[in-house]
């Protein structure tokens, strides 16, 4: 498909890649679970796992600050039909979203970007936000080893993070025959 001179993406192409499609099953599993019905994916990237969780029947809006992704996003859920999809553009601490607004905030390989200081406050925003949950997902990988990673997800820091809060669970998910680093998925309720 194309829109001018921008190629939109085929958000179906994801489900071949091991991690994105554990994370689009995880999701959705985790959604249901929660009864939840809508959806913030901070860092939506190019809207891809916003597209299927639309189809798949969830309301979703994205949250990206890179503008030629918002853009991407936009075009793509224009493209699939799904006009009520919107997507903010700007940082997690610069858009102005109103409390409790939606029932889940999905945040998915996003807070290894930011400066560990910020992702407390970060962590706090999704509890204010989500009426029923969030769900987050950080690499298990070392900070060095991915020069755009701020600082590196381990056990003591997610214990850190979300131990404290209601309904927290964590589990650690590995992407076998591939050079993906696994994954700790995370889910908390306040």
């Amino acid at each position: 498909m194309e829109s001018g001179n921008m190629a939109i993406e085929d958000p179906n192409l994801h489900l071949g890649n091991p991690r994105d499609s554990f994370h689009f099953g995880w999701t959705v599993a985790r959604l249901r679970e929660m009864g939840a019905l809508t959806v913030l994916d901070i860092g939506c990237w190019n809207g891809w796992l916003d597209m299927l969780l639309a189809k798949a029947g969830f309301g979703v809006h994205g949250l990206e600050p890179v503008a030629s992704l918002v853009l991407a996003a936009r075009e793509c859920a224009k493209s699939l039909g799904f006009p009520d999809y919107r997507v903010f553009q700007g940082k997690f601490n610069e858009v102005p979203l109103a409390d409790k607004s939606y029932d889940a905030v999905a945040c998915y390989e996003v807070l290894e970007h930011m400066p560990f200081p910020e992702v407390e406050i970060a962590v706090g925003r999704m509890a204010q936000i989500a009426r029923k949950g969030a769900l987050v997902s950080l690499p298990m990988q070392e900070a060095r080893d991915n020069p755009e990673h701020l600082w590196t997800p381990s056990e003591a820091a997610i214990n850190y993070l979300f131990g404290g809060r209601k309904g927290f669970a964590m589990e650690v998910r590995e992407h076998a025959g591939t050079s993906i680093p696994p994954n700790y998925m995370i889910r908390f309720e306040d």
